[in-house]
């Protein structure tokens, strides 16, 4: 039976390289906008998704924040990719999170003062986010 484990911030971005080097099929991701411009991942996560797409990857990536916010996220990764979309969602229903060809996932819990990380392979949980993320998708698409 898969259980949770709790990530310690300080190992997130390394977990989250080593299961988005697992991919075989998709991502599916979530990102608040004015966290990535504030504090942007490091150039060696997006040279690993290039990798990923040119190697038939489907990265779907829901960009939640302002429209401002998203063209200059956009204009800082100037991704041209037919295995990449990233869309703008309006929602603040945001729920940070990292599906792997639905079988590995990664997520964040907010509190008042703390944010907790997450990894599972528990299909109960990769079933909660994958329908948030798709439910999220769709909304964004009937805007």
């Amino acid at each position: 039976m898969s259980t949770l484990k709790e990530i310690e911030q300080s190992n997130i971005l390394q977990k989250a390289i080593s299961i988005v080097k697992s991919a075989k099929q998709e991502l599916l991701v979530t990102m608040d906008l004015a966290e990535e411009i504030e504090s942007p991942l490091p150039s060696e996560y997006f040279f690993l998704l290039d990798k990923k797409m040119k190697q038939g990857v489907r990265i779907t990536r829901l960009a939640f924040g302002t429209v401002a916010d998203f063209k200059r996220f956009n204009k800082r990764h100037k991704i041209r990719d037919n295995n990449y979309k990233c869309i703008l969602v309006k929602s603040k229903n945001y729920k940070r999170m990292l599906l792997i060809d639905g079988k590995k996932l990664l997520f964040a819990v907010d509190s008042k003062n703390k944010r907790r990380f997450f990894y599972t392979t528990d299909l109960q949980y990769i079933k909660k986010f994958s329908q948030y993320f798709h439910k999220e998708l769709k909304r964004s698409l009937t805007l």
